[in-house]
């Protein structure tokens, strides 16, 4: 699973002492890697079905932004893949 983040913003790592722990992630991965500009999460294996989770974002800075596309696909063979559309939205 790879999800860029917008510009103009930050991933929130909850697991971090000096977070707030009003801010909830909630994840079926593995295992879960939170770079500067995207969130990845990694698991062994899943079974058929959807799912869902969410990962937390802190904007900093106002504006338009636009939220990349979203991809998921199996590590050894990546032509098995689902997406996500991208959509604008506007932080005041």
């Amino acid at each position: 699973f790879e999800s860029f983040i917008p510009a103009g913003s930050e991933l929130i790592n909850t697991r971090l002492a000096t977070e707030t722990k009003s801010v909830v992630s909630d994840t079926f991965f593995d295992r879960e890697d939170l770079m500067d500009d995207r969130y990845f999460g990694y698991s062994e294996k899943l079974e058929p079905g959807e799912y869902s989770g969410s990962y937390a974002v802190r904007f900093t800075h106002a504006g338009n932004f636009m939220i990349p596309a979203t991809r998921i696909s199996e590590f050894d063979t990546p032509e098995v893949f689902g997406q996500t559309s991208g959509k604008k939205m506007e932080v005041k």
